[in-house]
């Protein structure tokens, strides 16, 4: 299929704003109800100027690449474009599409 689409995230907080462009910690979950989370730089995740006075949390989007989509399941590797990844390393999701923009 090899798609890029936009899958939704919360963004839950920063973790570095001192070194440009800044980074800050997201999270999704996935079909089984397991959550992700993601750290990244802002300027990947939002178009947002966050900063650590920002509120959170704030609803963002995060690029990905759909694999396949059956009805409303729809699997996603989110290390296209980008090399994003989870904390734990995982790059692969199922995820609802909903979920998907």
């Amino acid at each position: 299929m090899d798609v890029i689409k936009r899958l939704k995230v919360t963004i839950v907080g920063c973790t570095d704003y001192d070194n440009y462009p800044g980074w800050v910690r997201c999270c999704f979950y996935d079909i089984y109800n397991n959550l992700h989370f993601i750290e990244e730089k802002i300027p990947v995740i939002t178009e947002l100027d966050l900063n650590k006075d920002s509120e959170y949390p704030q609803i963002s989007d995060i690029p990905c690449e759909v694999i396949n989509w059956e009805n409303d399941i729809v699997t996603v590797d989110i290390s296209t474009p980008f090399g994003i990844e989870d904390e734990n390393g995982e790059t692969i999701f199922m995820v609802y599409a909903r979920q998907i923009e």
